[in-house]
Order: C-alpha cells, then sequence, then structure tokens
C-alpha cells in the first residue's frame, strides 16, 4: 500500500492513538517541546476544518516561531538583569 493510499484510509482510534504516541516521543527525541505542546491541538482543529498537510504544518511552524521568539525575549531580559519593577519602555527616536 503507497503513502497516499495509507493516508486516505480511515484511522481506527488505536491507530491514531499509537501514532499520536509516536509523534510524542519524536518530537521529544527532536527537542522540539513547544511543538510536541501545541500539535496536538492544531491537529483536532486541522481534522476538523478539513485542513490540506500544508497548512497545518505552517500553523505549526508559525506557532513556533512565535513561540521562539518569546523565549528569546524573556532569555535577553534575564540576561540584562533589570532591576525588579523596570519599565521596558520602547526607545524613542526624535526625528527633529
Amino acid at each position: 500500500m503507497s503513502i497516499a493510499e495509507c493516508s486516505m484510509e480511515v484511522w481506527r482510534e488505536d491507530d491514531r492513538s499509537h501514532h499520536a504516541a509516536r509523534i510524542e516521543v519524536l518530537l521529544t527525541e527532536l527537542r522540539l517541546p513547544a511543538i510536541k505542546a501545541m500539535w496536538a491541538k492544531l491537529a483536532e482543529q486541522s481534522d476538523k476544518e478539513g485542513w490540506p498537510a500544508p497548512r497545518f504544518l505552517s500553523a505549526l511552524s508559525e506557532h513556533k516561531i512565535a513561540d521562539r521568539g518569546r523565549r528569546r525575549i524573556e532569555r535577553h531580559l534575564a540576561e540584562a538583569r533589570l532591576p525588579v519593577g523596570k519599565l521596558q519602555l520602547p526607545l524613542l527616536i526624535n526625528s527633529a
């Protein structure tokens, strides 16, 4: 049976749980905790709304990039060792 034929088959519930468990293990091996935390929710939405695979992967990737940016900012703020309560205001540049 080809991959295309497998993807067109209706999965039994035990197949779904087997694949879900396998994905969890693979994402742990790949050290992708952000994707591991969000893939199931997006997969469920994808199934309900009939998303094509590229749309699902695109949404998952967008969430990963947003999470990476958030963590980068948190890391930089921690490294900056700003005093507690210090306001983080955007840099204002005079154009005059």
